[in-house]
């Protein structure tokens, strides 16, 4: 077993009949003077496969630590948080303790969104508590790296939930909840009635690298382009069997782990199950450069809705530019629903498996598009070389 959480700091090292040892004092790291243990601290660590668990996140200088001490090499405990990219197995250095108590200060100091602490968070000091642990801003809300069950998690803070947009976000983020697939990110918890005004959304913790960001920044090769696209269109198509719409498919809600090539959807704020899909239309809101035009009319939208979407995603994948680039918004919505206006192809890409696809996903009509099943499978027969 492993202790992820020193809750206490003010005593020394605590033996326990189980084969963990609690760390809680700072102070004393480097001695020990319990009973049954005699020698300085460092060098017990070393003899018994102390395993400083080091949790690579948002950047190389920001990690945390879970300490275990092991009672026997066969009994090593591989189990570690999976919501990170990164684990990283290694013995603490004898002469650096002071190392594993800086890890732990700082783990101590992520906010904890367990109750009762997240009741004490107030519009007034969410500020102060999440200094310095905000991974991304959007228009309902902030997203923070807080502690959730001992667990590290990924916190969307949605303040003025009696708003009727606000409390309508939350109860879209709520379709997630039953979505179980390895290219989705995790909903943990949606709370939408807190003392304070504020609502969280607590979910899996990814690298907080989006796609956008990634085909900004390097020109990926087209098998890394194909496996992406592939990921995402089976996280839509297992949304689709479970009766969920995304309807905000674009590259910024897809998250990425580079260490093992792997991208989830994520953002479920816009979505809706199918059944309400009639009931709903005249509150749905898309990001207008992927919305299709069933969605921009108003008109009743489906799982092609999506499949729309997504083609515009693979345009901007495959070609890595912004779709329509800097048109005017206005004029791009208006030529979208009445010209059939959508990017420009390249020439490069002309007649090609990858334009066939993007081109029948954006179709006009959505009877003509095709299931994201059959564009899975479609993308699944391109050849790479």
């Amino acid at each position: 077993m492993c202790s992820p959480a020193i809750k206490n700091m003010s005593s020394f090292l605590t033996p326990i009949k189980s084969p963990v040892i609690r760390l809680s004092s700072p102070l004393n790291i480097d001695k020990c003077s319990s009973s049954h243990m005699n020698k300085t601290l460092p060098k017990y660590l070393s003899q018994q496969l102390l395993s400083l668990r080091r949790l690579e996140l948002r950047d190389d200088t920001e990690a945390e630590c879970y300490l275990s001490v092991q009672s026997s090499k066969k009994r090593r405990d591989t189990s570690v948080n999976n919501r990170v990219a990164k684990c990283l197995f290694s013995p603490v250095r004898t002469s650096k303790p002071h190392q594993v108590t800086q890890t732990l200060r700082r783990y101590q100091t992520i906010p904890s969104f367990d109750t009762p602490q997240r009741n004490s968070i107030t519009a007034g000091t969410l500020r102060s508590k999440t200094r310095g642990f905000v991974l991304g801003r959007g228009s309902y809300g902030v997203v923070v790296k807080g502690k959730y069950k001992r667990e590290l998690v990924a916190v969307k803070i949605i303040p003025k939930i009696k708003e009727s947009k606000s409390r309508q976000c939350l109860d879209r983020e709520m379709n997630a909840l039953s979505l179980k697939h390895p290219n989705i990110i995790e909903v943990h918890k949606v709370i939408r009635h807190s003392p304070n005004d504020i609502g969280f959304v607590i979910m899996e913790l990814s690298d907080n690298i989006d796609l956008e960001t990634l085909l900004q920044c390097e020109i990926l090769p087209f098998s890394i382009k194909l496996r992406y696209l592939k990921q995402t269109g089976r996280a839509l198509e297992y949304c689709h069997s479970k009766g969920i719409l995304h309807l905000d498919v674009k590259p910024k809600n897809i998250t990425l782990c580079p260490s093992n090539n792997i991208c989830k959807l994520c953002d479920f704020g816009s979505s809706i199950s199918t059944c309400s899909a009639e009931k709903s239309r005249s509150n749905i809101k898309g990001t207008l450069k992927y919305s299709a035009p069933e969605l921009l009319r108003g008109k009743t939208v489906t799982d092609k809705t999506d499949t729309y979407a997504f083609g515009i995603t693979m345009w901007q994948v495959i070609n890595q530019e912004v779709p329509y680039g800097k048109e005017d918004l206005h004029v791009v919505i208006y030529k979208v629903v009445a010209q059939n206006f959508r990017p420009d192809n390249h020439i490069l890409l002309s007649n090609t498996p990858a334009e066939h696809i993007y081109k029948a996903c954006w179709a006009a009509n959505p009877t003509e598009r095709p299931s994201m099943s059959t564009v899975v499978t479609m993308l699944e027969g391109i050849k790479t070389t």
